[in-house]
């Protein structure tokens, strides 16, 4: 019999809005999950990553004057957790029209794509979108027969 667990998931989000939004879609999910923290900037970002350890990270790329990429630089390599990027500020690069991320970012962001996943929630954000990105999360463990959290069954996986 496979083990479950919580999905453990950590917040980098600077914005009220946003993080009340996680908060409760989270809590709202079908499966246990567990908000190991959440963080504001960058420092906290680093901090709370680093004593969670959590299985997932949604991470908003503009904290105030910063950018969550200093986040992934200073833990990498040890970037172990699947990855959500929140923003409105990385679509246009992400379509390779900007030039708005400095490319040394986008490579701890591939690094992170190519460790354990990246996904991507544009703002505002909704609901779906957000679903979408936590169905990819648990294919990626399924794929990768990882632990699942509890009560997740192949319904739940919506195939895309």
């Amino acid at each position: 019999m496979k083990q479950t667990k919580k999905i453990r998931c950590f917040i980098v989000e600077d914005e009220l809005n946003g993080q009340k939004a996680l908060r409760g879609w989270l809590k709202a999910l079908p499966y246990e999950t567990e908000i190991l923290g959440l963080a504001e900037n960058v420092k906290e970002g680093i901090e709370g990553i680093r004593g969670t350890q959590p299985d997932l990270v949604f991470m908003d790329i503009r904290l105030g004057d910063e950018l969550s990429f200093e986040i992934l630089e200073t833990l990498s390599p040890n970037i172990d957790f699947y990855l959500i990027f929140i923003s409105a500020y990385l679509s246009d690069s992400l379509n390779g029209q900007g030039s708005q991320v400095p490319l040394k970012f986008r490579d701890y962001a591939a690094q992170a794509a190519q460790g354990y996943g990246i996904g991507y929630l544009e703002k505002p954000l909704e609901f779906e979108s957000f679903k979408i990105e936590i169905d990819k999360f648990l294919r990626k463990l399924r794929e990768e027969d990882d632990v699942l959290p509890e009560d997740v069954n192949d319904d739940d996986l919506n195939p895309k």
